[in-house]
């Protein structure tokens, strides 16, 4: 049976069962009756449970990092809204008001990607808390507090249904509630918040998801515990819910060979609980299972330590991710997370850093993407017969002279007698036969003896990859191939371009445009430093042995004090040993948290084209942080608004110039607020705003 979203008739709850429609009233196994499953009832209710559900736009989903405003350049079925002031203490920031700026801005964002929004209604206002103090401070006091009065959670939920009706696809009741960071309530009040929504939301959209309060499986047993009491308490509410949302992080220390399977054993387990809460023959093992937060490398659980995947390394993840939710019958997979800069939280990236990683979504979401590996059989194409009595040729060699190829191999001694009729079929592989084994140029049936020459003048093409094989045909049987043999043409080896630096008190990222070798070729980086201020010399900081095209660095590490201001140049390093002369120098970055303020503002307005025109002055070097100015965020206030919203990107500008122009003819006519700050570290550092400035459209 295909999972779908459930159906329930709010209305006649209490008459459910008896009217025939479903499970409105399933009842929970006792704790007791769980632990009577034998491994085949488990068995039958995972594989209920996996079954996969028809393809929907929304498998392939994401999040967005709060820093990225303009239009995402990778689609998405949906854009998870979490962690980016949308969350109920943003929206309703004090009893009855309500700021809707962000989450307007947010909701367009993802319509203009072509993404359905899914939005995480939680955490709580500190003043709608029962306890203030709860939770992390991180997220704001209060916020993993039960609401004192159901009614201000119905007043939120309810308001949110009517300003937006069917634009907001889908809605997670709380994020990862097992964790007391984000929840510190009970069982019976997370399900009766998540009924409350479910009731609100169907009443007014019902095509809306309403998907249950989200678990981490990182831990197993917690997660366990967890899904099983919230389980039963929703029970004891007619489980109002359309589906289960879980959040998988593997380990950060775990070998790369080993994370897909650590994140597969990590699910089953989840659904293991699953099942044994609600049973093998459940209807609610028929309901969707959302993954809406999934990555990889993330330090934890306790002091393990995480992991940088390069971009060919994540592209590999990202790739087996999907397919295993599609094994275990996860019906949407939320990538966390798509950037607009490197964020050394996370060991996979994906921003506009990360060509690798984006090609693989893109190839993903077309479905021209696949995993199948080069073949290492016997080509077919010969029409011999393979026969295990038949020796493959060894010590294959492979060399050239310029554009001359040369093999050479051995077959063993007792392979020869008086009557053998012996051939040979080579095979090559490169990029140029997309990577798959195949007759080399269309020779077969080599007949010289065990040595190939052959001018070819693609072999002196820079940068390339050749690997060799050969198969021995006697008496009309074909052996097994040799192993094969490599001719690695040397590239020049060139520096990475466009270096630069992201900035903070006691931390920077260097970052840089990767180089042009291809990846078999490439073996890291060599990244260089000196303090500009102590008038230091140039000095090695780091060697990656890594793809991955950014370094972070401590203000330790680079030799350097507060205030200091320093700058940085990249070299390549290949596999055969060579290094690249240095790039050019990154800008010079000034180890700061301050920021300068835009000064010399002014803006404009064009009654004519309808656009208004901002313009500011360079910002003073000589200033603390001056040097740090990656940017500029603008945002606005509407006419007769109280609250101000960031304007997306400016039409045909570059954020690091001294104006930009903004398209205002959706403006109502009045007195726009405008305003503008200085972007340092995107999402961490910015100024204070300028003074507000107002122009006036007629």
């Amino acid at each position: 049976m295909a999972k779908t979203p459930r159906s329930r008739n709010w209305i006649v709850k209490i008459a459910a069962l008896s009217l025939g429609i479903g499970s409105v009233l399933t009842v929970v196994p006792s704790s007791a009756q769980a632990a009577d499953l034998t491994p085949a009832q488990i068995d039958a209710g995972l594989k209920k449970f996996q079954t996969a559900s028809p393809r929907a736009s929304y498998f392939m989903s994401m999040e967005v990092a709060p820093e990225v405003t303009g239009a995402v350049p990778l689609k998405a079925g949906m854009h998870r809204l979490w962690d980016m002031k949308t969350a109920w203490k943003d929206v309703n920031p004090s009893k009855g008001v309500f700021d809707w700026s962000v989450l307007d801005m947010r909701v367009a964002q993802s319509e203009a990607t072509g993404a359905r929004p899914m939005l995480v209604l939680g955490l709580t206002p500190t003043w709608a808390a029962s306890d203030p103090n709860a939770g992390d401070a991180r997220w704001g006091l209060g916020t993993a507090s039960p609401p004192k009065d159901i009614n201000d959670w119905k007043n939120y939920v309810q308001a949110v249904v009517s300003r937006y009706g069917n634009r907001i696809a889908g809605y997670e009741v709380w994020n990862e509630a097992n964790l007391q960071t984000f929840w510190t309530g009970s069982y019976d009040q997370l399900a009766e918040l998540t009924d409350t929504a479910y009731d609100i939301i169907k009443s007014s959209n019902s095509g809306a998801l309403v998907m249950m309060a989200s678990t981490t499986t990182r831990l197993v047993s917690p997660a366990a515990k967890f899904t099983t009491g919230y389980l039963e308490a929703l029970g004891r509410y007619g489980n109002p819910f359309d589906g289960y949302t879980i959040h998988t992080y593997p380990a950060g220390d775990i070998p790369f060979d080993g994370i897909s399977t650590q994140r597969m054993a990590d699910i089953k387990a989840w659904q293991t609980a699953v099942v044994k809460a609600v049973g093998p023959d459940s209807p609610l093992l028929d309901r969707l299972i959302f993954d809406t937060e999934v990555n990889y490398g993330l330090a934890g659980p306790g002091a393990r330590p995480g992991t940088d995947f390069t971009d060919e390394q994540g592209a590999t993840l990202l790739e087996q991710t999907y397919r295993d939710s599609a094994t275990l019958g996860i019906d949407a997979t939320f990538w966390y997370l798509y950037t607009a800069a490197p964020f050394d939280l996370l060991g996979v990236q994906m921003w506009s850093g990360s060509p690798v990683v984006n090609a693989k979504w893109n190839a993903l979401r077309a479905g021209t993407s696949t995993t199948s590996a080069p073949s290492t059989q016997p080509s077919t194409g010969t029409g011999s017969t393979v026969s295990s009595t038949t020796p493959a040729p060894i010590n294959l060699q492979a060399g050239r002279t310029g554009t001359q190829l040369r093999l050479t191999w051995d077959m063993p001694l007792e392979t020869f007698g008086s009557t053998t009729k012996t051939s040979y079929n080579i095979e090559e592989r490169s990029k140029f036969s997309s990577g798959s084994w195949g007759p080399w140029d269309g020779f077969a049936n080599v007949l010289e003896g065990q040595s190939y020459t052959e001018k070819a003048p693609w072999l002196d093409l820079s940068g390339s990859i050749f690997d060799f094989r050969v198969q021995a045909v006697i008496n009309g049987k074909a052996s097994d191939w040799s192993t094969p043999a490599r001719i690695v043409v040397t590239k020049n080896v060139t520096p990475p371009n466009n270096v630069n630096a992201i900035i903070n008190s006691s931390a920077v990222v260097v970052t840089w445009q990767g180089s042009s070798l291809d990846t078999d070729l490439l073996e890291g980086y060599r990244i260089e430093g000196r303090n500009v201020s102590k008038k230091t010399p140039w000095k090695v900081l780091a060697t990656t042995s890594n793809k991955v095209p950014s370094k972070r660095l401590t203000r330790e590490q680079v030799g350097a004090d507060e205030f200091d201001t320093v700058e940085f140049r990249v070299s390549t390093l290949s596999t055969s040993g060579k290094r690249s002369r240095t790039s050019p120098e990154s800008p010079r970055r000034q180890f700061t948290n301050e920021l300068p303020t835009p000064v010399n503002v002014n803006a404009t307005y064009d009654s004519s084209l309808g656009w208004m025109t901002m313009t500011w002055a360079a910002p003073d070097t000589a200033m603390p942080g001056g040097r740090n100015v990656m940017g500029y965020e603008f945002s606005y206030q509407w006419p007769g608004a109280t609250s101000w919203t960031t304007f997306g990107d400016p039409v045909g500008s570059n954020m690091g110039s001294t104006s930009a122009v903004f398209d205002l003819v959706n403006v109502p006519k009045g007195v726009l607020n405008v305003r503008i700050r200085s972007v340092g570290w995107p999402g961490q550092i910015y100024s204070g705003y300028s003074s507000p400035l107002a122009v006036v459209k007629r």
